[in-house]
């Protein structure tokens, strides 16, 4: 899956209308609470204005007429005046998050907005963020209205499930779903940080070994394979299929790397999972072990790094830092001469939580290591689990 476009809604997501303002303005003028959301979003009125069939100023006009109603004329406009003389507040968290993830070029708005809206955006000076900012009331329609997300795909010329749709209404989201698209309910960057992780995750095209081989000649690091690859390179055959490729490193060498492979994007996958971009020579600690990597924007992740840690030259178990070995015993060379992490090592990592994958890995191992090798891991095993671990018994 890949995605080309976010597109995103801009009130209630990128922009944000505090309501004790609100709150603040009503009581200075007497007027009832909530009396001046109330005009604005009356449901006749709002639907003119967004759909451009009247103008912003003619929207406040009848805003303050519907006030006059329940307030003096007076109170009324100069409510209506001060509530005008703003324009929001950034969500500054969620346009640096979307930003790092989708270049300006893939970076889409549309909003149900006013006539007013490129005037506002240019007083927040995001009006150059968006490769197209799509207006209702220049479309002439408004969310949820089908023809809005119909307008957006032929004019990107692209699919609905290329396109990533962002919204605080879920009756917009689901007009979107409708036709293909990937869409969010926004109610928290958190939640929305944890669904876009969860959605490119599955992005992947690995680098073959002798790509990636390749990419490290010159690298002030050594390349360590590990995981699935680093166990069919020991077993010198391909066992089954590799939906990634895993590179062993110490944690002190990341910055090396990353400036090595300047071009690349490198991304942490924060625990238990949200993946942000790595800041150039940012320090990372434990527990965060696991870095995302691609040639560039938008392209598939092609391998991960595994960092891991060392105490004056010893090899530290990250669930049970009182498993250690020399590091020179746990990095082995294969026939060929390539460095990988020790198999008996690489179970270990896998013994948690055992997937369909890991269970193989385990059967093609166990004919291969030796005596030494399937006692270091049992007895490692019997100390991380109690005694209680399926494998166990099977060594």
């Amino acid at each position: 899956m890949k995605l080309k476009y976010l597109l995103s809604d801009l009130d209630g997501v990128i922009r944000k209308f505090p309501k004790l303002r609100d709150h603040a303005i009503e009581e200075k003028y007497n007027l009832p609470d909530g009396s001046l959301l109330e005009a604005a979003f009356e449901k006749k009125i709002l639907n003119q204005v967004v759909c451009g069939e009247i103008t912003d100023p003619q929207w406040r006009q009848k805003m303050t007429d519907h006030l006059g109603k329940r307030a003096n004329e007076e109170s009324a406009q100069k409510a209506v005046f001060e509530w005008s003389d703003f324009c929001g507040e950034l969500d500054l968290n969620y346009l640096n998050y979307i930003e790092a993830y989708f270049s300006n070029d893939h970076l889409v708005l549309l909003t149900n907005g006013t006539s007013r809206l490129n005037a506002d955006l240019q007083k927040l000076k995001i009006e150059k963020k968006f490769h197209k900012i799509f207006n209702s009331s220049e479309l002439g329609f408004c969310k949820p209205s089908l023809k809005s997300f119909e307008h957006v795909l032929h004019f990107l010329n692209c699919r609905a499930d290329e396109i990533l749709f962002v919204d605080d209404s879920r009756s917009h989201v689901e007009a979107a779903r409708s036709l293909g698209f990937h869409a969010f309910h926004y109610d928290s960057l958190p939640a929305f940080q944890k669904f876009l992780s969860q959605l490119v995750a599955d992005f992947w095209q690995p680098i073959a070994p002798t790509e990636l081989t390749h990419l490290f000649l010159d690298a002030p690091t050594e390349l360590v394979i590990a995981g699935g690859w680093g166990i069919d390179l020991f077993l010198d055959k391909v066992t089954r299929e590799h939906a990634d490729i895993d590179v062993w490193l110490h944690r002190k060498d990341l910055a090396a790397l990353q400036e090595h492979l300047a071009d690349w994007d490198f991304w942490v996958a924060d625990p238990p999972g949200t993946l942000r971009p790595l800041i150039h020579g940012e320090k990372l600690d434990h527990p965060i072990q696991d870095i995302w990597c691609r040639k560039g924007y938008l392209q598939p992740w092609q391998f991960q790094v595994m960092l891991y840690d060392l105490d004056d030259n010893n090899w530290i178990y990250k669930r049970d830092p009182t498993i250690r070995r020399q590091i020179d015993s746990v990095i082995c060379k294969t026939k060929k001469g390539q460095k990988i992490l020790a198999p008996e090592v690489q179970l270990l990592y896998k013994s948690k939580n055992i997937r369909e994958k890991d269970q193989l890995d385990f059967h093609n191992l166990c004919q291969a290591l030796n005596d030494q090798q399937k006692n270091w891991l049992k007895q490692s095993l019997i100390k991380v689990y109690n005694n209680e671990h399926l494998w166990i018994n099977q060594l």
